[in-house]
């Protein structure tokens, strides 16, 4: 029996006590992530309902200059805050497409889509929001120039066609990193397996009769389809 060294235990404590801590903290960081996903999202329904009223105010009284005034406002800090969280979420999907690891299986692949589904439906009322105040700026304003109006609407296609851009990557890198997960690549290399084991049977006469190879040969396409 090896004698047991105080010192080898005292470390192996202080390491393990050590891995504990940065579990317990780590879990804090993700709840602490989450309520502040949270707290964003209702920020930007709450800021969407805002400029719901703010419409409807100034079709019932277009021409009360102080309330125009007082929120033209509320009107631009909604479109401040939709621009930032536009470049937050842009920031966010980038990340998440930078994570992606070599071998991986399908479950990551599909956790990978749904996280950026999520941040895509929030990006996507971002840009709305952006563009809902910034129609709504020159409305209260009453800046109908065209220089003006024209500069809006360069703004808001920029957005939505950095939009389209990233969807588009996002797009294409998703499908990839299926495709490439673990359980399709074995799927492929199983159906290739099987409908070459059928050719093989075909070659045997009294195996053949049995039409074994046909039935290999169908299952083998069926999973080569099942995987596209």
């Amino acid at each position: 029996v090896m004698p047991i060294d105080p010192m080898t235990m005292v470390i192996a404590a202080a390491l393990f006590s050590f891995d504990q801590k940065l579990v317990a903290l780590q879990k804090k960081a993700e709840e602490i992530l989450q309520f502040l996903k949270l707290e964003k999202q209702s920020r930007q329904r709450g800021n969407l309902n805002m400029l719901a009223e703010i419409l409807e105010e100034y079709k019932q009284d277009c021409s009360n200059e102080k309330m125009c005034n007082l929120r033209v406002v509320a009107v631009q800090d909604i479109k401040r805050e939709a621009h930032q969280d536009i470049l937050f979420y842009q920031e966010q999907i980038s990340r998440q497409l930078q994570e992606q690891q070599k071998l991986h299986g399908a479950q990551q692949a599909q956790s990978l889509l749904d996280n950026v589904t999520s941040e895509f439906s929030e990006y996507q009322l971002a840009c709305y929001l952006y563009a809902f105040s910034s129609f709504l700026d020159a409305m209260l304003q009453q800046n109908f120039d065209t220089v003006v109006i024209e500069s809006i609407m360069e703004r808001m296609d920029a957005v939505a066609q950095k939009y389209e851009a990233l969807y588009a990557e996002c797009y294409g890198q998703i499908a990839q990193y299926q495709r490439s997960s673990l359980e399709m690549q074995a799927m492929g290399g199983i159906g290739s397996a099987v409908k070459s084991l059928g050719k093989s049977v075909s070659a045997v006469p009294i195996i053949g009769k049995w039409h074994a190879s046909a039935v290999l040969i169908n299952a083998g396409e069926s999973i080569g389809k099942f995987k596209q």
